[in-house]
C-alpha cells in the first residue's frame, strides 16, 4: 500500500514465518504458546486483522488514500477529519 518494496519484503518473509510456524493438514492452527500448551484452533482475528493488514501491504498504493484515512486496530479505514 505504501509501494515501498523493502517494506512489502519484509512483510512477505513475515508471512512465510507465520505458515511455517503455523501450518497443519486442514488450517492453519496455533500449536502451542509460550508456556508449550498444545492447542488447535485458530485465533479469530487472523481473518480480521492479520490477513487484511497483510491484503493492505501487499494491495495498490491507491486502494485507500493515506492522506485521507486512517485506520484503527483493526484495519478499518476511517476518513481522516479536516
Amino acid at each position: 500500500m505504501t509501494g515501498k518494496a523493502d517494506l512489502r519484503d519484509a512483510a512477505w518473509r513475515m508471512f512465510e514465518a507465520v505458515v511455517k510456524a503455523t501450518q497443519t493438514p486442514p488450517a492453519l492452527v496455533v500449536s502451542a504458546d509460550c508456556f508449550g500448551i498444545v492447542t488447535k484452533f485458530q485465533f479469530f482475528f487472523w481473518l480480521s486483522e492479520t490477513l487484511k493488514y497483510f491484503y493492505l501491504i501487499f494491495s495498490p498504493p491507491d486502494i485507500v488514500n493515506l492522506d485521507d484515512h486512517v485506520f484503527n486496530t483493526e484495519a478499518h479505514p476511517f476518513r481522516r477529519l479536516k
